[in-house]
């Protein structure tokens, strides 16, 4: 990429440069306008992704704090911490099923897309964005770790507390 940039640029010894105008260097400005778009639009997106995460990671701590007295009455029923446990484990991976699912459809379909639509605008076939199996493996993984960290320091902070100090906290 940039031998082809560095091509179509004539320097001189005093560091000015002549532009080479020719049919290549259009498609390779509009290249580069679409990888200037796609970041400006990924970036939101990421940013949007981040507070859908902060959101999640509230809903999971919420829902956990707000059942400390039924953790109370289970733990005085006779129930371990280790079932406890396995209770929200249960609701957290409802959450993380739906999301591994969302995410992993959502940005291979969103790639293609992409590179098809960018690929039909220019006459050279371009993928700029390649959805691969390590890619879909950090999703998945990245899918994992957010719903679980919510779900687990606060069900281990309260599990942990004696019955009766569960029950009566509000």
């Amino acid at each position: 990429m940039e031998n082809a940039i560095r091509d179509n640029y004539i320097l001189s010894d005093d560091d000015s440069y002549y532009y080479i105008d020719n049919s290549f260097n259009h498609y390779l400005a509009r290249y580069l306008s679409y990888i200037e778009i796609t970041t400006t639009v990924f970036f939101f997106v990421g940013l949007g992704m981040a507070f859908f995460a902060v959101l999640l990671f509230n809903m999971i701590s919420t829902s956990v704090s707000s059942k400390k007295q039924e953790i109370g009455i289970l733990r005085a029923v006779g129930a371990r911490s280790k079932d406890i446990f396995n209770i929200f484990m249960a609701e957290t991976f409802t959450i993380m099923a739906i999301c591994i699912v969302l995410s992993v459809i959502l940005t291979a379909t969103v790639c293609t897309a992409f590179n098809t639509i960018v690929s039909s605008q220019l006459v050279i076939r371009l993928a700029l964005f390649i959805y691969t199996p390590l890619s879909a493996l950090i999703t998945i993984a990245i899918a994992i770790v957010t719903p679980l960290v919510p779900m687990t320091l606060p069900v281990y902070k309260i599990a942990k507390k004696c019955p009766a100090d569960s029950i009566r906290t509000l």
